[in-house]
C-alpha cells in the first residue's frame, strides 16, 4: 500500500505544462538561460516538463479507458522569442536511471512500464516551423496503467540541425501518468469523527481528493474535524456496490460490511469504521462534487 500513498503524494504535485514565450533570464527553480554581451543569441532546446522545480517532474491524469489513447505527453521547446524557422528534429530516449534517481531523492516507487503496454510514436520529436513547441507522442490504453506508478525517465539525445544548443539544466526529466478511475474525484464529507482528544471529536463539513489506487479503488487523507495523517482506502465491489475499506500503513478496527457501500445514483460513498482499538471513529457520507 506504500506505492498508492506514494502516488497520493505525487499526485498533489500535478502542474500545468509551461511554454516558454520570450528568451529572458529565468530566475525561477534555479532556470537560467545565459545571455551574452556580443555574439549571437543561444538557440536552446529543451524538455519543459514544470516552470516551479529543479526536478522537472511532470505526472499527467488520463481518464480511465480500454482503448488505445494517444497523448501528446511531453513537450520539447524551443526556448527563444522567435519561432522557428524550420523543422527542428529532436532525439529523446528512454534513460531508466532517471527515475530510479528521482525514486531516491523523494521517497517515491515509480517503474518503467513493460515496454509492451505502450509505444513511443515519434522519438524524433518535430518542432514545426512557425511554433515553439513539439510534443513526444505517447499510444497506451489507460486501463493497463491502473494499480501501477508507472514513468518515463526521457532525455533529450541530439539536435538534427545546426546550430541549436541542448539546455544544460532542462535537457532531462519523469514524466508519469496516473489513470483515473470513475470514483476519482473530490467529495464533500459529511459526518461525526470520535477521537481521544474532545477537540478533536465532532461533527464535520469537509472536502476530500480522493485519488486512483487500483482498478474501483481510491485513497484519501481523512481530512475530518482536523486534517490527520491517516491515509483511508474505499474498494468498490461492483457486483454488490459493498465497500471494503483499509488503510495505508496501518490497520482497521473490525467494521460491519453492511454499514460501507457505494451509492451509484447519487455518487455517495457511505461508511462506518474506525481504528486504534475503537478509539477513533468516523461515520458519515462522502458525495462526488467533481473531478481533481
Amino acid at each position: 500500500m506504500s506505492i498508492q500513498k506514494n502516488k497520493i503524494a505525487a499526485a498533489a504535485m500535478l502542474l500545468a505544462f509551461f511554454f516558454s514565450s520570450c528568451l529572458k533570464e529565468k530566475y525561477d527553480g534555479g532556470r537560467v538561460q545565459p545571455t551574452h554581451s556580443t555574439g549571437a543569441v543561444p538557440k536552446v532546446v529543451e524538455l519543459t516538463l514544470t516552470a516551479t522545480s529543479n526536478d522537472n517532474f511532470y505526472l499527467l491524469a488520463v481518464d480511465n479507458s480500454d482503448n488505445d489513447t494517444t497523448i501528446n505527453f511531453v513537450p520539447v521547446t524551443l526556448a527563444t522569442s522567435e519561432k522557428a524557422a524550420t523543422d527542428i528534429h529532436v532525439s529523446v530516449v528512454l534513460d531508466g536511471t532517471l527515475i530510479d534517481e528521482y525514486n531516491t531523492a523523494h521517497g517515491t516507487a515509480y517503474e518503467a512500464p513493460p515496454t509492451g503496454k505502450y509505444t513511443i510514436l515519434n522519438a524524433e520529436v518535430a518542432i514545426p516551423a512557425g511554433s515553439n513547441t513539439g510534443f513526444l507522442k505517447v499510444k497506451f490504453k489507460p486501463s493497463d496503467f491502473i494499480g501501477h506508478d508507472y514513468a518515463f525517465g526521457l532525455k533529450i539525445a541530439s539536435i538534427k540541425e545546426p546550430g541549436y544548443t541542448i539546455s544544460g539544466n532542462l535537457s532531462s526529466g519523469v514524466a508519469a501518468i496516473t489513470i483515473k478511475n470513475k470514483y476519482d474525484g473530490i467529495y464533500n464529507a459529511v459526518g461525526n469523527f470520535v477521537h481521544p482528544n474532545p477537540d478533536f471529536t465532532g461533527s464535520y463539513d469537509t472536502e476530500w481528493s480522493c485519488a486512483t489506487s487500483g482498478e474501483t479503488s481510491v485513497a484519501f487523507q481523512l481530512n475530518v474535524t482536523v486534517l490527520f495523517g491517516v491515509i483511508i482506502t474505499f474498494t468498490v465491489d461492483e457486483a454488490t456496490n459493498l465497500v471494503t475499506l483499509g488503510r495505508v500503513g496501518g490497520t482497521l478496527d473490525p467494521y460491519d460490511p453492511a454499514l460501507n457501500y457505494y451509492d451509484p445514483a447519487t455518487r455517495t460513498f457511505h461508511y462506518n469504521f474506525g481504528y486504534s482499538g475503537g478509539t477513533r471513529t468516523c461515520v458519515g457520507t462522502a458525495t462526488y462534487t467533481g473531478p481533481r
